[in-house]
């Protein structure tokens, strides 16, 4: 191994990503696929198949090819170098290829399939059962009931898919469309926005982050602005991304008509808890109908505010209105000042009460790293160390601030997987990627409460990694059924709505006052403000994603576009916008086809799982342990569905997903 390139380290051995540079990404890239190469090679020799020197091994294969393929991706999205980052989307697409090559290497089929009937085999329960049902169903959806030839075709499909997948997401990117404010143009924007995009020429730079871009919709007096920049938010990568789109389904189109499933959609839910179209179509259905008089609610108390400001009768709300409307009905109707919260949510302190919170429920501590070895300064290390033990169990990076060319939103990346080898437990390892306003001169990073919400979200999915105990990388952390990995993520946005749980950790960065209770009440109040409205936003976008996967072909009468504008009229209250391509920067519909319905779908076992904590009390140690050992250890070991089950002592229901909206 040569210990020279930061990628090709031993077992829990830190990456040096100080030392990447474009040449040992490539060269770790060569490097790991040549083991690979050796590793597959070992595993097809023993005549006699086990458990062990078969599915094992190939666990242990992906393993060991994903610890430096799943860094470089992270550096594909982060790295402050140009050439880093075009050398990792190189390293991306040869990864992928080999991938999709060993899905449908045949040798490892027959491998496989000749341990499936062994006594071993049918004897096999619990992760190992479900590890052998899952690579067999996996070589079923890679084509091993086709012939060689159209195996070729599937193969070539998959990579094509890959490379466009990449370029998909690489324009969104690579997006960096800006506005400029004259000194006149900036009323109703907080100072500090202000002062921090102030350009050497006087002006105000306003870019599509989302530390620019929410709060200059929340605040902005200026509706032509807003106009302008709400237009530009929702024209990102466009035109270049609508014509990958169109690429990208009709590629998914030709992979299920090739494995014989009726809509990509049919391919894609086969192995996730809704098992078929149908069901996401119910779901979906229900729900519209059951929020509709709740959103209807919301756009009338839209308009009323709107009429207050306007000094006239209103009959319609425009999409780049709702932010500042709903901003002002915040602060008149329930007196939520969002620039006054923020003064209490300074952007260490929430770092610190998440670890105290994970501290008293999952009986775990952080420490910082000092000797940090990252992409970008700004990054911080953290191990994370079982309080029983002392040990630690693994570790995580935060990047949290916005800069050019880096990764837009907010996203957990994982790095390596948990997995048991013969030299001992991997220790996973994970990146979590956000974008917050970066501290100044004058002012520490303060959060919106927005933001919290998403760094509570983000570090869910975090701690459902950190904690695995799978012998499995396949099983490890988030990897679960696709319609389950946004529960934990979502389960841990509701602390923030607990009192005691908040002033634990909120205090005024300037004075140390607590977080006043008066206000506190006030954001309840005003919790569901808009919850109508916004969870048909949700299903509007989880049902124009699976309708694009169920049946539509591009090319035809409609293409996206179309049926966007035709979706936004039946499911929201909000018609179709001209010059609205949201689509072509919906990153989800790269890497969640036909999946962006299980937000929604976990959230319903996410609060059915809080309602458990709101008995006992949010920070219950006793709750803690049961939601660690049933929910976040097991990862994909066992059904989510009878982790949940097992959690809650019964069958889940949606009661306290729908008290949560305030239906």
């Amino acid at each position: 191994m040569n210990s020279a390139n930061p990628f090709l380290r031993g077992l829990n051995t830190q990456l040096n990503f100080n030392t990447v540079t474009a040449l040992t990404v490539s060269e770790a890239t060569s490097a790991v696929l040549n083991e690979a190469d050796s590793l597959l090679e070992n595993l097809l020799k023993p005549e006699t198949k086990t458990f062990e020197n078969t599915l094992k091994a190939i666990d242990q294969l992906y393993s060991t090819i994903f610890r430096v393929f799943n860094p470089i991706y992270l550096l594909a999205e982060t790295h402050p170098e140009s050439d880093v980052r075009d050398k990792s989307r190189e390293s991306i697409e040869t990864f992928s290829e080999y991938l999709n090559q060993l899905a449908i290497n045949e040798d490892v089929y027959k491998a496989v399939k000749s341990f499936s009937k062994t006594t071993e085999s049918l004897n096999l329960t619990g992760y190992k059962k479900r590890y052998l049902d899952e690579t067999l169903l996996g070589f079923k959806r890679s084509g091993f009931d086709l012939t060689k030839e159209d195996r070729e075709k599937l193969k070539s499909i998959r990579v094509e898919l890959d490379k466009l997948s990449l370029d998909f997401q690489k324009n969104i990117a690579e997006s960096t469309d800006f506005i400029e404010l004259g000194s006149d143009e900036t009323d109703g924007l907080p100072a500090d926005f202000i002062s921090v995009r102030k350009t050497d020429s006087g002006k105000i730079k306003v870019d599509l982050s989302y530390p620019s871009y929410q709060p200059f919709m929340k605040y902005s007096q200026n509706e032509a602005r807003r106009k302008e920049l709400w237009l530009k938010y929702n024209n990102r990568a466009f035109p270049g991304n609508l014509e990958i789109l169109d690429q990208i389904l009709l590629k998914r189109k030709e992979l299920a008509d090739l494995l014989g499933y009726q809509s990509f959609a049919h391919y894609a839910l086969e192995d996730r808890m809704a098992k078929t179209p149908a069901t996401v179509w119910q779901f979906e259905k229900e729900l519209s109908e059951t929020i509709r008089p709740k959103a209807e609610l919301d756009y009338h108390a839209l308009l009323e505010m709107k009429s207050e400001l306007t000094g006239k009768p209103e009959n319609k709300i425009l999409e780049w209105e709702t932010a500042f409307i709903s901003n002002q009905m915040k602060e008149r109707k329930y007196a939520v000042d969002d620039q006054l919260v923020k003064q209490y949510f300074e952007l260490n302190s929430v770092i610190n009460g998440l670890f105290s919170i994970n501290s008293r429920i999952l009986d775990l501590d952080f420490k910082e790293v000092e000797n940090k070895s990252v992409w970008h300064e700004d990054v911080r290390q953290f191990d994370v160390i079982d309080q029983e033990t002392s040990q630690p169990i693994g570790t995580f990076y935060l990047d949290l601030f916005p800069r050019e060319n880096k990764y837009s939103h907010a996203a957990m990346f994982p790095l390596v997987g948990g997995c048991e080898t013969a030299s001992g437990y991997e220790k996973p390892v994970a990146a979590l990627v956000c974008n917050f306003p970066k501290p100044t001169a004058e002012q520490p990073s303060l959060l919106l409460f927005s933001d919290v919400n998403t760094f509570f979200h983000e570090f869910g999915h975090l701690l459902h990694g950190m904690v695995t105990t799978s012998p499995l990388q396949g099983f490890a952390g988030t990897n679960v059924l696709m319609d389950f990995v946004e529960t934990p993520s979502q389960f841990f946005e509701n602390f923030i709505f607990d009192y005691d749980t908040v002033t634990s950790f909120a205090k005024h960065h300037q004075t140390g006052e607590p977080f006043p209770k008066d206000l506190f009440n006030k954001i309840l109040d005003a919790r569901n403000m808009g919850s109508g409205i916004a969870t048909q936003a949700q299903i509007l976008y989880g049902s124009f994603d699976f309708t694009l996967h169920d049946g539509f072909i591009p090319g035809g009468e409609l293409t996206t576009t179309d049926i966007l504008k035709k979706l936004k009229t039946e499911l929201t209250l909000f018609p179709y916008s001209e010059g609205n391509h949201f689509h072509a920067s919906f990153g989800h519909l790269s890497g969640y086809a036909a999946g962006y319905y299980s937000y929604l779908w976990a959230k319903v076992y996410a609060q059915d799982i809080w309602s458990v904590f709101e008995e006992t009390g949010a920070l219950n140690p006793e709750t803690g342990k049961r939601f660690k050992k049933w929910i976040l250890e097991p990862g994909g070991t066992v059904d989510p569905l009878q982790l949940v089950r097992e959690f809650l002592g019964r069958e889940p229901n949606p009661k306290a997903f729908l008290k949560d909206l305030g239906v």
